[in-house]
């Protein structure tokens, strides 16, 4: 066992010199007297001027510490601050003891009123490019020897363990002032503390500061406080918690004041593979709630791959709008804009992401599906969505006043129609269409807009070279289906549009009575139709129109009773006095409606419109002119005897023809007074129809009577001529007998 007690011995010797040492070191060197020598040194590695102006401090044993007080290192020549950096106070130390056995023990670092001024100049040369290009190109750079440098130090020689008591950093600054960018920003009042560090274990840490900016002009107070650590072993960096409290203030933020709330927990880096992993990212910021959750691999490569899920919860829309300093949009209902969630599952790369599993509910409306954006370079669009439920009628703005209603010209303050607003251009995003390369699909299930309930939509939409495609498009409305299809074309030099539309078995009544609040049309409606025109303008699409219509309507019924208006015009036109509850009587029946127009050049011709109905027979022809609004349409009615008795105002009328004869701009029409016009003119040719055929009858009257009168005389000179031939024979027989007589006697 004697070496084990010389080895004693030896250490116990070892450790008397190592002390008695380090207390000389103390007593008689006193390391003020090298500023100087340090300064220069600092000077002459840096390119720069340091200056001690406070003591140094140097303490020995258990722990060799190092005090520096007022130290700062000049700036280069040219720029604003005097100083690059300057720093009240430094304080580090290391344990001696653990060194023998090879382990690193730092005490707690501490750093009071340190100042950092980064500045770059309109020329573009910033206060730290010296540093920069002081670097030695000659240090080894390699993967292996860098880590046999962090593994072994400057000897060669393992560290076991690596230990720092914390560090405390109090009232320090850095102000970043950028002239490329016109940026000034000031960091200030910073505080970070933290407990101790080890490799291989989480360090807890709280980190405070002040932040201001002047272009533009921010304000924010930043609390920042979690738990991280790096694991030597598995290369791995690890946050297990980390929250962060921000209130950010000035013109640009939204409200002028928000606080933001940040959250994460359990982030995973891992720098083998290397890949990140968050098990939760919470952020919290105007009204809104933001949930993450992210895997990502292959990071620093070409094939990055990030999944993970999203959700999203503001319980108010309104009040976003309203934090984000956006006005609150106006709406028909009130009620409307309240809550929001949205979440999703989603994949991204470098050059495509995609969502899936997407739920996003507004108010009443869920909205699920899932969208794809492919090669970001030319990106490729592609979705499948459906909404289970909206009423659109909701989100939309109340109606002003009448001349807003759908289907009402346009009117500027002296109630005439504005041209140059109908004349607008189309909204059309003609660069963004010749850009688009999408195709997908949306369905809904039920929808309302403008009152109207169709309980089904779906269409699809392709995109491609210029050439926008929704088809096929259905709609369930009202007992019928309606199927169309729509193509516009921004290939050329102006937008091209054309397609088909098929109406089959769409009830009229209701859907007239939803838009309009009246049935007025009750019927079965069957509609074909196709159409191509193209330009910008509204004018321009009216006059390049071409296409063809077919419509067949089906036992059908007009809410009023076209007799009973024709009466009541007929009393005006008779200066008689229409009873204030004028009976409307039953609606008009018809058993079918048909027409086909053909549209050339903006102009759309029907000659064939038929109507047919009960005691009632209509026929039209004309056109009608889109550019300019005109009509030129004659229609033809012609009443029959309903065996009522109640037609003694329209006895002279019936079977007669009436003709309507509409003429003139849309806009300008006073349709009872082509009524009138009709039902005066239908009179007027009546009675001149009955004089017409009083004259016919006088005259074959007379006639008749000059027949009777020849007649009669003619009886009379045949009568004379019998009664002369018989007087002339019974002369001739009284002669005869006379001779007769004379022979035989």
């Amino acid at each position: 066992m004697k070496w084990l007690r010389r080895t004693v011995l030896g250490l116990v010797v070892l450790l008397l010199f190592v002390l008695s040492t380090m207390i000389a070191i103390v007593i008689l060197v006193n390391p003020n007297d090298y500023k100087d020598q340090i300064e220069q040194t600092i000077s002459e590695v840096s390119g720069r001027d340091l200056h001690i102006n406070g003591a140094i401090n140097l303490s020995v044993f258990p722990w060799l510490g190092l005090e520096l007080n007022d130290v700062s290192l000049d700036n280069l020549p040219g720029f604003s601050e005097p100083h690059f950096a300057e720093v009240e106070k430094l304080n580090i130390k290391v344990a001696l003891l653990p060194l023998l056995v090879l382990k690193v023990e730092v005490g707690q670092i501490q750093l009071a009123g340190m100042q950092i001024n980064l500045q770059r100049r309109k020329d573009g040369t910033a206060n730290w490019d010296d540093f920069l290009a002081a670097k030695d190109p000659a240090i080894p750079e390699s993967t292996a020897e860098q880590e046999t440098i962090n593994d072994t130090g400057a000897s060669g020689v393992a560290v076991r363990d690596f230990y720092v008591g914390g560090i405390k950093i109090e009232d320090a600054g850095i102000i970043w002032n950028d002239e490329t960018a016109d940026v000034l920003t000031r960091v200030e009042f910073m505080n970070l503390t933290t407990d101790a560090i080890r490799l291989g274990k989480n360090t807890e840490f709280d980190l405070n500061f002040a932040l201001r900016n002047e272009n533009p002009k921010i304000i924010a107070g930043v609390e920042l406080s979690g738990s991280a650590g790096f694991m030597p072993a598995t290369k791995q960096l690890r946050i297990n918690a980390l929250a962060v409290d921000t209130r950010v203030s000035g013109p640009v933020i939204p409200g002028n004041d928000q606080n933001i709330q940040f959250t994460l927990r359990n982030l995973v880096a891992d720098l083998n593979t290397p890949s990140i992993s968050i098990s939760q990212v919470i952020l919290q910021a105007a009204g809104l709630n933001l949930t993450l959750q992210l895997d990502a691999k292959d990071i620093l490569t070409d094939n990055l791959v990030a999944t993970g899920k999203l959700e999203l919860r503001a319980d108010s829309i309104r009040n976003l709008f309203r934090l984000l300093s956006q006005p609150v949009p106006i709406t028909s209902d009130n009620t409307v804009f309240q809550s929001l969630q949205l979440s999703s599952e989603f994949s991204a790369g470098l050059e495509s992401v995609s969502a899936n599993k997407i739920a996003l509910i507004v108010d009443d409306s869920q909205l699920t599906g899932e969208v794809a954006i492919e090669n970001f370079q030319s990106p490729v669009y592609r979705f499948a969505l459906h909404l289970d439920a909206i009423n659109l009628d909701r989100y939309l703005a109340p109606v002003a006043d009448e001349d807003t209603v759908i289907g009402n010209p346009v009117l500027d303050e002296a109630g005439n129609t504005n041209q140059e607003q109908l004349d607008e251009i189309l909204p059309i995003p003609v660069d963004l269409l010749r850009e688009l390369n999408a195709e997908g699909e949306i369905s809904i299930d039920k929808l309302q807009v403008v009152n109207l309930k169709p309980t089904a939509l779906q269409f699809g939409v392709k995109a491609e070279n210029g050439i926008t495609e929704l088809k096929p498009v259905r709609l369930d409305l009202y007992g019928g289906q309606v199927s169309a299809d729509t193509t516009v074309d921004v290939s050329g030099t102006a937008p091209a549009y054309s397609g088909s539309l098929d109406v089959a078995s769409v009830q009229s009544g209701p859907l007239l009575t939803d838009y309009l609040g009246k049935p007025y049309v009750d019927g079965q409606i069957k509609l074909q139709g196709h159409f191509a025109t193209q330009g910008e303008r509204l004018s321009v699409l009216k006059r390049n129109l071409n296409g063809r219509l077919d419509l067949v309507f089906k036992d059908a019924a007009l809410s009023m009773n076209i007799r009973q208006q024709l009466r009541s015009i007929k009393r005006k036109l008779s200066g008689q006095v229409v009873p204030a509850a004028d009976p409307v009587g039953e609606p008009t029946k018809f058993s079918s409606i048909t027409a086909t127009a053909e549209i050339e050049r903006g102009v759309v011709k029907n000659d064939d419109l038929e109507v047919r109905a009960r005691h009632l027979y209509a026929s039209g022809k004309g056109l009608f002119r889109l550019p300019d609004n005109y009509i030129d349409y004659v229609l033809t009615l012609i009443l029959s005897d309903d065996g009522a008795g109640q037609d003694d105002l329209l006895d002279n009328l019936v079977d007669f023809p009436i003709e309507l004869v509409v003429r003139g701009k849309l806009e300008e029409l006073d349709y009872v007074d082509i009524a009138q016009s009709a039902l005066t003119g239908a009179a007027k040719a009546k009675l001149k129809q009955g004089l017409k055929a009083k004259e016919e009858e006088l005259k074959a009257e007379a006639e008749r009577k000059v027949q009777e009168a020849v007649k009669e005389k003619e009886a009379e000179i045949e009568r004379k001529k019998k009664e002369a031939e018989e007087r002339a024979r019974q002369k001739l027989e009284e002669k005869k007998n006379k001779l007769l007589d004379r022979l035989f006697n």
